[in-house]
């Protein structure tokens, strides 16, 4: 056999190496001699679990009647540590025999690996499971003493030899002072088990991949780990800490639900070298552009060594999207199967994968096992986007906003559920009533970011809700085009495009009667049609008003109505990606605002610290370089190739 080094993981839940998935070697260390499968039976044995309750587990019994800890497909062995605190791993791969002081420990381990095992193999369909190469399809499961040491010392033996053969092998930490064994939890079993299958299907291995791509393995193991739990807590190894109980957990190593509140007791007496930092400064996050914003920070001021890495604290980005698709209404079952299907959607070059991979790649997944759960679909979607993981581009491209066909289609299927002479009345945005209501001001829609005039000064409109006739335009330009980060213009100069939240003044013979909004379907060279809500003061819907339109003395766009001048006042419309200056159209003044991003002269950095920046990093990215100022001179330019993929701000 050719003799070669193995992969080692180290522990990747904790600042610890506590526990690993390793395919690698076994040299001698042995008791009692275990007689071989063929002079054993299948039998059950209970064993106290650390929660004090009394578990079966599946063992086998020989012939003189010893109990032995292994099942068909798992073996619990002996302790690796010696004296010196060296790893030593026993060459016959006994299994542990029932009289040994820690059988209940280790009988819980192997049932929180069958568990693992079964998942996989029979709910989740995962056929291979000779993940190192030797053909070998069982595993074996130990403790080890010296977690310090477990790195250096499981790639080779401590004489120094290169291992000749290759097992199946999960090994875990002992107890602690504040924790049970971490094998006694089976979400860190779970955890450690999916290592070795995102090793096999995708190439993810500690010491390979970097950055995203380390963050998104972490998230891997952590989703899969919580939901081999019965009842998922969505707190990572929460079950071994001593100091938590069923109803009051505290401590976890990941906190899925509550990132920023992650309390990981281990950590408590850990101070960075030479540095005043405590644990706190390093918040686990829980959306991606916090973290993609503090990315420079925390490679600057992390002092923690390889075990506590930054690529850590992204980890609970994807973790609290698996969070929120399970509080969403999917199930602990459909997760599993769609997390684990996900990994065969990934394209290209997996070893350097994204946030925004994995979002294709769960969606995907998603899309294939909810085929008749559209809405399924939907709860996935909304879980990346507000954990932030999420492509710029909205489902409607530029192009095809611009296209008057397309608009007419919306419009003819809107109004289908808001028919025209109804009232928009009813208090839920998506129906309408038969029924007048004077002034009634119950159906509305609550604003997105609007930006108004420009993003170097730049200020954000506060009136909220939308109601009556302005939130019948929002509520169309939201449907339409798939986004509420809306631009508002107020320039005279302003020139109408189609889905345009027009703002207009109505007046009478000179007298101003307020203002009103209407939402343009159709734009020709002297005329608008619009749809609009509450002309008559009473909600009334109105789909088919087309007027011409005009400018006056101030070069103001004008139209009349019968007795009635309306004047422009302001219009809002989607922002859209490239326009670097929020003047609502992409220009050459839109170029010279890139070049200074690029160049360090202004900040990209809006009032929220998102919104410009959206519309100059183009690609999405995180990075404004010159790929994003190539898209923009295309999509100036009117080209297609790029106004179809990079449509309006999603925010």
């Amino acid at each position: 056999m050719n003799k070669k080094l193995t992969k080692t993981a180290a522990f990747t839940m904790s600042i610890c190496m506590m526990v690993s998935a390793v395919p690698t070697t076994m040299v001698a260390l042995a008791a009692d001699t275990y007689p071989g499968d063929n002079a054993v039976k299948e039998y059950r044995e209970y064993y106290t679990a650390s929660n004090g309750t009394n578990v079966y587990v599946d063992c086998v019994r020989d012939n003189n009647s010893q109990i032995w800890l292994t099942d068909k497909n798992i073996r619990v062995i002996q302790d690796a540590g010696t004296s010196r605190g060296m790893i030593r791993f026993p060459a016959d791969k006994n299994p542990l025999k029932k009289d040994t002081s820690t059988w209940d420990t280790k009988a819980q381990i192997l049932h929180n690996t069958e568990k693992v095992y079964n998942l996989y193999k029979n709910t989740l369909g995962h056929k291979n499971y000779d993940f190192s190469g030797s053909g070998d399809q069982k595993f074996y499961v130990f403790e080890f003493e010296d977690i310090g040491n477990a790195g250096s010392n499981i790639k080779i033996d401590n004489y120094g030899k290169c291992p000749d053969e290759y097992i199946n092998l999960l090994y875990f930490g002992k107890a602690g002072q504040d924790t049970y064994s971490m094998g006694t939890d089976i979400d860190v079993v779970g955890h450690e088990f999916t290592h070795l299958i995102v090793n096999q299907k995708l190439g993810w291995w500690p010491g390979e991949i970097s950055n995203e791509t380390f963050s998104l393995m972490e998230a891997y193991c952590d989703i899969m780990g919580e939901l081999c739990e019965d009842e998922p807590d969505w707190m990572v190894a929460a079950d071994v800490f001593k100091d938590n109980t069923a109803s009051n957990k505290i401590y976890s190593l990941r906190n899925m639900k509550d990132p920023q509140y992650t309390n990981n007791k281990l950590l408590e007496n850990v101070t960075p070298i030479g540095e005043d930092y405590e644990f706190e400064d390093f918040s686990f996050y829980k959306n991606y552009d916090d973290y993609k914003r503090n990315t420079k920070w925390l490679e600057e001021n992390y002092k923690y060594g390889s075990t506590m890495n930054p690529n850590y604290y992204a980890t609970t980005i994807i973790d609290h999207a698996a969070y929120l698709m399970y509080q969403g209404g999917i199930s602990k079952g459909d997760l599993a199967q769609i997390w684990y299907k996900s990994m065969d959607y990934y394209t290209g070059d997996t070893k350097n994968a994204t946030f925004i991979d994995c979002r294709k790649a769960v969606v995907k997944a998603a899309e294939s096992y909810f085929r008749n759960s559209p809405k399924k679909v939907e709860i996935v979607n909304k879980a990346f986007d507000d954990v932030k993981v999420k492509t710029h581009n909205t489902k409607l491209s530029q192009a095809t906003a611009a296209v008057t066909t397309n608009m007419h289609d919306f419009c003819r299927i809107e109004s289908y559920k808001l028919p025209n002479n109804t009232y928009w009345n009813t208090g839920n945005p998506s129906t309408s009533s038969r029924t007048a209501i004077a002034n009634d001001m119950s159906s509305y829609l609550p604003m997105g970011p609007t930006a108004l005039k420009n993003f170097v000064n730049s200020y954000w409109q506060v009136q909220e809700p939308y109601y009556q006739c302005a939130g019948f335009a929002k509520k169309l330009q939201c449907d339409y085009f798939g986004t509420n980060a809306f631009v508002q213009i107020s320039d005279n100069s302003y020139i109408p495009e189609i889905g345009d939240h027009l703002r207009v003044e109505r007046f009478y013979k000179g007298r101003s009667l307020g203002e009103h909004s209407v939402f343009i379907r159709t734009v020709n060279s002297n005329s608008i049609t619009f749809a609009d809500c509450n002309s008559d003061g009473n909600n009334i819907i109105k789909w088919n008003n087309t007027v011409n339109t005009y400018r006056d003395s101030a070069g103001r766009l004008c139209y009349k109505i019968g007795s009635y001048t309306y004047q422009f006042v302001w219009a809002e419309r989607p922002i859209k990606l490239g326009d670097t200056n929020a003047d609502g159209i992409l220009s050459n003044d839109d170029l010279k605002a890139m070049d200074n991003i690029i160049n360090g002269n202004i900040s990209y950095r809006m009032y929220d610290g998102l919104l410009r920046e959206y519309t100059a990093d183009i690609n999405g990215d995180h990075t404004i370089d010159s790929t994003d100022k190539t898209i923009l001179s295309q999509l100036i330019n009117n080209k297609n190739s790029a106004r179809n993929i990079y449509g309006f701000v999603v925010y």
